[in-house]
């Protein structure tokens, strides 16, 4: 006899999902990224969002509690990293984790293996949720536990109604941008090879503009002082830092013509995939989660050589591998980049547009959900 709240019956779980849906970041974004997809679904939704200061991240207005049903959820989905759960969570999530019948963690990861230290918490689960195969073989490396790909959402929208000359970007150029959170540590995200690479590419001279959006650069040390600097110095460069709403953000994207991302590693890719919802060329390393949704079809995937950290870098180890961005490979391909957009050929970007529509749009992404939740609640015997 099925269970009531089983998938395969046809009745609804009762899920309860805690994250930091309420925050402004690019977990944030993820959280009410999987949210919007399980509104896609039957299920009964409990939402609880992070009530504790979240590094140097901006609280959001609404940051409430949101109830479909009452009493103890069948599967309860965190969406926060193990290292967050202690100093995150309050004790009546705690309450709620601990009174569901499964207990689902959603972790993000940007190196080849998860840390040792998260493995304690990931053997205690019934499963794991990453949003890209680089961050579910990362994990698989770390636990036996059932690990499953459940994407990031990522709409396609029509575009916005913020002119981009309200931006503080030169207008009648041709436009590359780099969106990055310096928080989010300089050494992965990589601007200076950017900045390297559009020098050397002569597209300044030919009426390019490199745009370089970023936030919490005081964060970055030196490594920030360093970036500020060599944006000074070329005037085709614009090193943006003030803060911008959701929909500036959208207009400054909107505006460029490639996206550039050469990161050394990213567990997803958000803002590369963002990019090519909007119909953008983009640029980027061909390594890390991107790769789930970017390739030579539909965007310019980029060369590079596995380097290892050679110290400690915030929460990565020394010793952890990820990717250098082979320089003139990115030049090359901004340079072919350019060529397109300077012919108005926006078939490649067409092509990105769709890749990001089929495969991470809400109903997509619930469909993975869908899958994953019939697994775990057979694992446990809601089936």
């Amino acid at each position: 006899m099925k269970h009531a709240g089983s998938p395969s019956s046809g009745m609804p779980l009762r899920l309860a999902f805690i994250g930091p849906w309420n925050y402004s970041n690019g977990l944030g974004v993820g959280a009410r990224g999987h949210i919007s997809a399980l509104w896609h679904t039957a299920h009964g939704i409990n939402l609880h969002p992070i009530h504790q200061p979240f590094h140097v991240h901006a609280r959001l207005p609404v940051s409430s509690d949101v109830a479909s049903f009452e009493g103890p959820a069948d599967i309860a989905i965190v969406s926060i990293n193990p290292d967050g759960w202690d100093r995150l969570l309050t004790e009546a999530q705690w309450q709620v984790v601990r009174g569901a019948r499964a207990r689902v963690g959603a972790f993000v990861w940007e190196m080849d293996t998860a840390p040792l230290e998260w493995k304690g918490l990931m053997d205690t689960l019934d499963a794991i949720w990453t949003p890209s195969s680089f961050c579910a073989a990362a994990i698989a490396r770390r636990t036996a536990r059932p690990v499953h790909v459940v994407p990031h959402v990522v709409p396609v929208t029509p575009p916005p109604l913020v002119r981009p000359a309200d931006l503080g970007v030169p207008a009648g150029r041709h436009t590359i941008l780099y969106a990055f959170d310096g928080a989010s540590f300089l050494s992965r995200k990589r601007p200076m090879a950017l900045v390297e690479a559009f020098g050397a590419s002569g597209l300044g001279a030919r009426g390019w503009q490199l745009v370089l959006k970023t936030k919490n650069l005081e964060h970055a040390a030196e490594a920030g002082a360093a970036l500020i600097a060599a944006t000074d110095a070329d005037p085709a460069i614009t090193l943006l830092t003030m803060p911008l709403r959701e929909d500036q953000m959208s207009a400054l994207v909107e505006r460029a013509a490639i996206y550039a991302s050469p990161h050394c590693s990213e567990g997803f890719g958000l803002t590369i995939a963002e990019a090519m919802a909007r119909g953008k060329i983009v640029v980027a390393t061909d390594y890390g989660g991107s790769r789930d949704f970017l390739d030579a079809s539909c965007g310019f995937p980029v060369a590079w050589k596995q380097v290892s950290l050679a110290r400690n870098d915030g929460p990565y180890p020394k010793g952890g591998v990820w990717a250098e961005v082979d320089l003139p490979a990115l030049t090359t391909a901004l340079l072919d980049a350019a060529a397109l957009a300077e012919a108005g050929d926006a078939s490649l970007g067409g092509q990105a547009r769709r890749r990001i529509a089929q495969d991470l749009s809400p109903v997509a992404v619930a469909g993975r959900i869908d899958a994953s939740l019939a697994q775990i609640a057979a694992g446990v015997g809601l089936a």
